[in-house]
């Protein structure tokens, strides 16, 4: 005659196999989230899901909340992440391998960039190259030489020093344009741009209503008492983030940059 299972023996086997797994797991996620980010000065976050969909390998959530992150230069003040169907390699992290994923995980939250954040972040290899392939072809379209009327064009060379402000609902890039001395330019040339911010369809970020506070070529403390013209090739600017990102939200308010949205994150 067979015996049949103790339910339980089956029971209490569970529950001190869950106790190993959050015994490894909690260490195993936190090592993953911290080794995405070259700093993370406060991290919380939460595994969600059954003794049974984690002994599976399926993690059903992971809700994240961290404050000032830096992610490849990049300086976020705070983020509150919700993470969804998570698939991991539970066999290996077991056997102290690192955690990794199986799938491609939905990832939706919001995060909040400060103008401190954003000044810190301008040098990142990351942001700097990005913002210099991205603005120097709209500054030599746009740019003026406040002498001749004329667009500076490929005599502008670079810029420099390129900071940031936030006033009210509307980003200032402000920085030195720097001019071919064939040109006659002489010293580097202050220019100051506001534009706002807009997102379309979730995944194309744009400048809306870009405007020149101070021309180059002219005293930067002198701004423009006359109608100040939007700026064409600003307004006409689109940059696609990519299939896997999805915003909902870009607003600039009280000093700081408010994101929400969801991105798709893919296994390495």
């Amino acid at each position: 005659m067979t015996s049949k299972p103790n339910p339980l023996v089956s029971s209490q086997a569970v529950s001190q196999k869950s106790r190993l797994i959050s015994a490894l797991l909690s260490p195993a996620v936190r090592l993953w989230l911290r080794s995405q980010t070259e700093s993370v000065e406060q991290l919380e976050f939460q595994i969600v899901g059954s003794d049974r969909q984690i002994l599976s390998g399926h993690i059903p959530g992971i809700t994240i909340a961290a404050a000032k992150v830096v992610y490849q230069g990049i300086q976020l003040g705070q983020i509150s992440l919700n993470a969804q169907e998570i698939r991991i390699n539970l066999g290996q992290v077991l056997k102290g391998k690192p955690l990794q994923l199986l799938a491609v995980v939905p990832v939706t939250g919001e995060f909040c960039l400060s103008e401190a954040d954003l000044n810190a972040s301008l040098s990142s290899p990351l942001l700097a190259g990005a913002l210099r392939d991205l603005l120097l072809p709209l500054l030599r379209a746009s740019a003026v030489n406040a002498q001749t009327g004329k667009l500076w064009g490929d005599r502008l060379t670079d810029f420099q020093h390129l900071r940031a402000s936030i006033q009210g609902d509307r980003l200032l890039l402000m920085g030195q344009l720097l001019i071919d001395s064939d040109a006659g330019a002489g010293e580097p040339l202050p220019f100051t741009i506001s534009t706002g911010l807009q997102i379309l369809e979730g995944r194309r970020l744009r400048f809306a209503h870009p405007q020149w506070l101070t021309h180059p070529g002219e005293p930067e403390s002198q701004l423009l008492s006359r109608h100040i013209p939007t700026l064409t090739a600003f307004d006409q600017f689109e940059a696609d983030l990519g299939s896997d990102v999805n915003l909902r939200e870009l607003a600039i308010a009280d000093g700081k940059i408010l994101c929400q949205g969801s991105i798709n994150v893919v296994p390495a």
